[in-house]
């Protein structure tokens, strides 16, 4: 599951405001100012022992000596009453904390205390004593609390309340166990919904793998005297359609969609929908015919575009790219400005390619003058490979070469480069923390509370209290700081602000510290236990770690894959099992060490079966079984074309991306920069992982 700013929803709340990180302290000695050193010192020892002893002393010892420093720090009250705070919560006495926590209310603080406040009530499981009303914001971050304590206490809500509540939960949370058993007894009931948040709450059922209770919602929803406006009823029985298929009623849903198609003849979505139903049952000829009936009868132009596309989808997928390609010609004719023409002056001439007419494609690809920039690399490198397959190479040569020159560290660059026979570049070895050897930089501007939260390992306060003004004095020594505290997410998004443009010199690379911004090597001891414990490259387990998550360990994508190889529970489960291990659980997954370990095996797993790293960063993000399908269909092709040719377009990127960040780590570890692909799509293996049949239960 490929990480990206777009599909990455959250970091688990809790465990980010209670630094569960690993943020690294500093010494206080080392993050003394030079000027008035023995001030500071005698504030940071006192502080960060009161901090330490707050573990192992009694709450009474720790207030005392809060007290004691009031004394000899009277500028410092809200950070003592910051450390009682904490004392008195992990105490526990929540009530005299909540003194505290009112006190630094309208501090700087004061946000920050709220959140480990509401933290620890949620890892109790229980909502917090001072809670007044339901907040927004508290039922978008802990919807089950919610749902435990309208069960617990419905009295103590308004019958708006209550009502507003269960709502939003039975719409948006339906496949919580919490809410079920608020349905269940009648407190809550998805009956009282309207039907515009019943149709939203069929989707959420069927984006959390509960296509079958979706499905007998929507039969009852459409059988019903419900009011549904024409264009809902119309969702309804996509939907319907969709929860079918997907919870393995596939004959069931082909007979609806069939039924929708002879009632609505003129409907372009249900005959798409039919079609999508059949390609699915793997029905692929069939699906054709039907997308050839949408595009005939639909009164939407856009719909009868759409039916024309995909129709010649359906027999590029049959590998009858002479068909498609002619299909495709007639979708051009016939809809030049439409959605999917764009598209079309790819396929177009990659069928050609495909179907050894290189002549044609460089025919199609020079009547549209390609510009020179990224975006149409793609195009340019292939051209110049239907140009090669031609037999002009003086035609081809040029392209790849300006190619490699401008996109030396992209995927078409590097490919570029081995096309024409240049060596691979060479790198410069470059150490793991060379970016966190700059930190000391940023420390002469700082203040006294910044370096205090640096002594004390409070990685978000130190990052709240910064400026932007500060940072830009030296971001690369910031970013170091970040890493120092255990944070390399931060500093991944915002690399591009220091990262070098690129030099070579003779071939060979030029190393700089700001690299190891993008290419961090973060928990580097973890990854070298779990490359010697299955023989996957290093370089390997950053680029997929990199890919996947971009090194924040909390991460939890949209469908449930965890951590920073973000492993989606039923995988590792399978892993586990595999070891004869005990099911890890969900924390373990959110846990450097876990998923590093656990993921790393996974690959190893991968490797047996698909023998190369670009077949296993295939069967990472898009499945064993559609890889296995995917060198059965289609294997005898080029490698530069078989990666193009697969059809999952999140999978196709995968590839790409991973092969050649994998690239880029094995040059600062003092390699090359090479995608290092076979001659020829390997043979692989017969035993497929088959990772859908292990329970999968996480806690």
């Amino acid at each position: 599951m490929q990480f990206s700013l777009k599909t990455l929803t959250f970091l688990s709340w809790v465990l980010m405001v209670t630094n569960a990180q690993g943020a690294t302290q500093l010494d206080c000695k080392e993050v003394a100012p030079i000027e008035a050193k023995g001030d500071f010192l005698a504030l940071c020892e006192t502080v960060t022992q009161i901090q330490k002893d707050t573990l192992v002393t009694p709450v009474e010892n720790i207030v005392s000596r809060c007290e004691k420093a009031r004394k000899h720090f009277p500028n410092q009250t809200n950070l003592l009453h910051y450390l009682e705070f904490q004392a008195r919560l992990q105490g526990p006495q929540p009530n005299t904390a909540l003194a505290h926590l009112q006190a630094l209310e309208t501090s700087a603080l004061g946000e920050h205390t709220q959140d480990m406040w509401d933290a620890h009530w949620t890892q109790q499981k229980r909502l917090p004593p001072n809670t007044k009303s339901i907040s927004k914001k508290l039922l978008k971050h802990h919807p089950e609390l919610v749902a435990r304590y309208v069960a617990e206490n419905p009295k103590d809500l308004s019958a708006k309340s209550l009502g507003n509540i269960c709502t939003t939960l039975t719409r948006k949370w339906p496949h919580l166990p919490t809410t079920q058993d608020l349905e269940k007894s009648q407190l809550c009931h998805p009956k009282k919904l309207s039907n515009g948040h019943k149709i939203q709450r069929l989707d959420n059922l069927l984006k959390s793998s509960f296509p079958l209770k979706a499905a007998a919602e929507a039969k009852i929803l459409l059988a019903a005297d419900s009011g549904l406006s024409k264009k809902q009823r119309e969702k309804v029985n996509l939907l319907w359609i969709e929860t079918m298929v997907r919870g393995n009623e596939v004959s069931k849903g082909l007979e609806h969609a069939q039924k929708l198609t002879a009632k609505h003849p003129n409907s372009g979505v249900y005959w798409g929908k039919y079609a999508w139903a059949l390609a699915k049952a793997g029905q692929l000829e069939k699906a054709v015919g039907i997308r050839q009936q949408q595009e005939q009868k639909a009164k939407q132009t856009s719909q009868k575009e759409e039916g024309c596309f995909f129709a010649a989808f359906g027999m590029y997928e049959l590998n009858q790219y002479q068909k498609a390609n002619e299909h495709w010609r007639r979708c051009f004719s016939d809809y030049p400005k439409g959605k999917w023409a764009n598209a079309l002056t790819w396929y177009i001439p990659f069928t050609h390619l495909l179907n050894q007419e290189p002549k044609k494609a460089i025919t199609f690809w020079e009547s549209r003058r390609l510009r020179k920039n990224k975006a149409s690399a793609r195009k340019r490198f292939f051209l110049a490979f239907a140009y090669e397959q031609n037999g002009e190479h003086e035609k081809s040569k040029p392209i790849f070469t300006a190619l490699a020159k401008s996109y030396p560290l992209d995927y078409y660059g590097v490919l570029a480069r081995e096309q024409i026979g240049l060596p691979p570049l060479k790198g410069t070895p470059l150490a793991p923390d060379a970016l966190e050897l700059k930190a000391k930089e940023a420390l002469p501007h700082l203040n006294t509370t910044q370096r205090i939260w640096l002594a004390l390992g409070e990685a978000q306060l130190f990052r709240k209290s910064l400026s932007v003004a500060q940072i830009k004095k030296n971001r690369a020594a910031f970013y170091g700081l970040y890493q120092k505290l255990g944070d390399y997410h931060r500093p991944w998004r915002r690399a591009g602000k220091i990262t070098p443009r690129y030099k070579a010199t003779k071939g060979v690379m030029s190393s700089s510290p700001t690299w190891r911004a993008t290419y961090a090597m973060p928990h580097h001891k973890l990854v070298a236990q779990a490359s010697d414990a299955t023989q996957m490259a290093p370089e390997m387990i950053y680029a997929i770690m990199r890919t996947e998550s971009g090194f924040m360990q909390q991460a939890i994508s949209p469908v449930g894959a965890l951590g920073l190889m973000q492993l989606m529970p039923y995988t590792a489960a399978f892993v586990a099992d595999s070891l004869k291990t005990p099911l890890p659980p969900r924390n373990e997954l959110l846990a450097p060490k876990g998923s590093i370990w656990l993921g790393s095996h996974f690959l190893s797993i991968l490797k047996k079966t698909f023998k190369n790293d670009f077949l296993v960063a295939a069967a990472y993000n898009g499945s064993p079984k559609a890889v296995h399908s995917w060198v059965t269909s289609f294997g005898n092709l080029p490698i530069p074309l078989f990666v193009e040719r697969i059809p999952y377009r999140e999978t196709r990127q995968y590839v790409k991306k991973v092969m050649t960040t994998k690239a880029i780590y094995q040059a600062f570890n003092g390699g090359e920069v090479a995608l290092e692909f076979p001659e020829r799509v390997p043979n692989i293996g017969k035993e497929i992982p088959r990772i859908e049949t292990v329970d999968t239960q996480l806690n």
